[in-house]
């Protein structure tokens, strides 16, 4: 795209700089038949500036647009060895670990209530008579 954008920048200008040349050749044109060749050269000239430049507004609106995407990718090592195993077991057994004591600080207020129950009808079964 920068490439295109570029030719058509210099083309352009070059086609302006012929417009303006054609202006100054107009100003020497002495009969009707020379000023209507070089006005008709003209107004091709300008056909042409007027296409490059909507081309230019259109390339400068797509660069405006545009969107880059990166992709990267981290490379791992892959070792299946009993060592390897092992280790990532520990880890595990860890992880799993600290899992386990985060939901019991979490649900702590369960657990009391949990054995205040407990002890209330661990109680009540000692204190009740024995029928026999």
């Amino acid at each position: 795209m920068t490439e295109e954008f570029i030719d058509v920048e210099a083309r352009l200008k070059t086609k302006k700089d012929l417009e303006l040349r054609y202006r100054d050749l107009l100003k020497f044109a002495k009969t009707v038949e020379e000023m209507l060749s070089i006005e008709s050269q003209m107004e091709d000239v300008r056909s042409n500036i007027e296409s490059m430049e909507g081309r230019l507004n259109y390339l400068r609106n797509q660069v405006a647009l545009s969107t880059i995407t990166l992709s990267y990718f981290e490379t791992t090592a892959a070792d299946f060895g009993f060592a390897s195993k092992l280790i990532t077991s520990l880890k595990n057994g860890w992880d799993n670990f600290m899992v386990l004591i985060i939901a019991l600080v979490s649900i702590w207020p369960f657990i009391i209530l949990s054995a205040i129950i407990v002890y209330i009808l661990i109680r009540r079964r000692k204190m009740s008579p024995v029928v026999g």
